[in-house]
């Protein structure tokens, strides 16, 4: 197995700084194979780095009261994807999917973390609530057929940083617009069809020991997960369910789910039925302190089978500590790459879509209270407090005491840092597209980090005299590099020299001043005072090879003042 710091040092020891390239636009001053006559102190050699690969996690709620929520989701994917491949952004993205099942005493079966790829019409069978037969607890045509539009769902084998031999990926992925699905398919279609999980999963729910697993497999060389994670690329965790967290001790403490125990979370309800619901969850992983006017303030606590406060070794349900720190370790990986490449640090991105009330902004307090009438006091009886939010038509919601606090630790430090959104509502677009914005915040063009010569000041465009290569690296630690020509440009198409497979294209244009728009830069390169970008452009159809990264070579400007004022 290799981890993600491994590879960070494998990648550090080929010399590469940058994981990713995208497609993208070009200008119309094509460049020139030169010799260099100026240099800087370096040679004038730069790696241009750039962060355009995002990895995401879909952790999906698939027990019995989620049909209306998957539907939504998958209904409402459309526009994430967008926003996923906008030409701002244009990232190199994966992702997974895996349920909230992650086993338990009372459920087998679960996911246990793997990722789940295959068209929910192949599995009609996962949208019949347990234990039912009738129509009215299948949801197979509202959560499945309504959205999805694929028989099957196969993926075509590619090969990644850490595995070389192609093979099918249980993942959708789209790397400079070159996707792992068949011909005709787009990864929106896939998730349609893959993002539907089903509503006969494990009713105690553990989105963070699932996502805890997932992340695992991903580093075991004997999983089909392995390598979905790459070191270099932003990575973002979306929870998706209305119940509250349960990912617990279940084979070292039996004795709360226990008929023969002592039943400390059990509620009346449950005794009189001889067995435990969900608000065993609730009442052993959350402590609740009443207001005095109806409302509680309520956190996560560490419990043991008696109901008493308890270390985190000894708590019925994991500590929320087990789940950040795993997070955090990630993250802390990961900047360390980002130092080493000069960039500015990367935020893990966490977010959930739970029972919190519609358009929840960061701070506002959640609803904790007890049901009152009707519907409410029989949810209560399952859940142990009263929904967090709900929605004619969408269903109720438990508050997420323990998914609020986990994601409170990832919070960004923008000006809108909430990274809750409520489960009970029928559209999750602007919960999508809220977390496709933090993903764009962290994306990086491939500004050239160097002030590079204008060899001829009195045209529009940076005339410059740089050597670009791509570095590739194989299977055996050694690097592969080869000069990247470039582009042709006629107009407002770009050409690939020789029927070759890639080229590099140049932008200097900073405030529109030439008739096309296909050599402006991006406002971050201009921010940092750069007075060039680089892009490359690969043919139809060819996969950017993993792991690889452009480096150039440039003269470097003696008049500094002059060809970078900014700097």
């Amino acid at each position: 197995m290799m981890t993600i710091a491994r590879r960070m040092t494998v990648l550090a020891g080929a010399g590469l700084v940058s994981l990713g390239v995208s497609l993208g636009g070009c200008n119309d001053h094509p460049l020139k194979e030169v010799e260099l006559d100026r240099a800087s102190e370096d040679d004038g050699i730069v790696d241009v780095v750039q962060r355009k690969d995002v990895d995401i996690l879909f952790v999906i709620d698939n027990s019995g009261s989620m049909g209306e929520e998957q539907a939504t989701l998958a209904a409402n994917f459309g526009e994430f994807i967008k926003k996923l491949e906008d030409p701002k952004v244009e990232a190199n993205y994966r992702i997974a999917v895996t349920t909230t099942d992650a086993n338990h005493r009372h459920c087998s079966g679960g996911e246990d973390g793997r990722f789940q790829l295959s068209s929910c019409r192949s599995r009609a069978h996962e949208f019949q609530r347990a234990g039912t037969s009738d129509e009215e607890n299948n949801f197979f045509d509202e959560s499945c057929l309504s959205v999805c539009d694929l028989e099957d769902l196969e993926t075509i084998p590619t090969t990644t940083l850490d595995d070389s031999d192609p093979k099918p990926r249980p993942w959708i992925e789209s790397i400079g617009g070159v996707t792992n699905l068949p011909e005709g398919v787009t990864t929106t279609q896939a998730f349609q069809c893959a993002g539907p999980q089903g509503v006969a999963g494990c009713g105690y729910e553990s989105p963070l020991e699932s996502m805890r697993r997932a992340f695992l497999r991903t580093e075991d060389s004997n999983e089909d997960e392995f390598g979905f994670v790459r070191p270099g690329a932003i990575l973002a965790v979306v929870f998706v369910t209305d119940e509250a967290d349960c990912s617990a001790r279940w084979k070292d403490i039996n004795d709360p789910w226990d008929a023969d125990g002592m039943q400390t979370f059990w509620t009346e309800d449950n005794l009189d039925g001889g067995y435990p619901q969900s608000e065993v969850c609730w009442f052993s992983g959350v402590t609740c302190t009443e207001n005095g006017d109806g409302t509680k303030d309520c956190h996560p606590a560490n419990k043991d089978a008696a109901g008493m406060d308890a270390d985190e070794d000894d708590s019925v349900l994991y500590p929320i500590s087990r789940y950040a720190d795993f997070l955090q370790t990630i993250e802390n990986e990961k900047r360390e790459l980002d130092v080493s490449a000069g960039l500015e640090n990367s935020d893990v991105l966490v977010a959930v879509i739970g029972g919190v009330p519609p358009g929840y902004e960061s701070g506002e307090s959640i609803p904790y209270r007890d049901g009152l009438v009707g519907e409410d006091i029989d949810f209560q009886g399952q859940h142990g407090i009263a929904p967090g939010c709900s929605a004619e038509g969408v269903g109720q919601a438990v508050p997420p005491v323990r998914l609020r606090d986990f994601a409170a630790s990832f919070e960004t430090q923008d000006d809108n840092p909430t990274n809750l959104f409520s489960v009970c509502q029928p559209d999750y677009t602007p919960a999508l597209d809220k977390i496709a914005k933090l993903i764009e915040t962290q994306v990086r063009p491939a500004c050239v980090p160097v002030c590079v010569e204008d060899t001829d000041p009195l045209t529009d465009a940076v005339e410059h005299q740089c050597v670009v290569t791509e570095a590739v690296p194989n299977k055996d630690g050694s690097v592969t590099e080869r000069t990247v020509p470039a582009c042709r440009i006629d107009g407002d198409d770009v050409e690939i020299p020789d029927d070759g497979e890639l080229c590099y294209v140049s932008k200097s244009d900073q405030d529109g001043e030439t008739e096309t728009t296909l050599d402006d830069m991006d406002d971050t390169c201009i921010g940092e005072g750069w007075n060039l970008e680089i892009k490359v452009v690969r043919a139809e159809g060819v996969r950017e090879e993993p792991g690889s990264s452009i480096r150039a070579k440039c003269a470097t400007s003696p008049r500094k003042a002059i060809d970078c004022p900014d700097l």
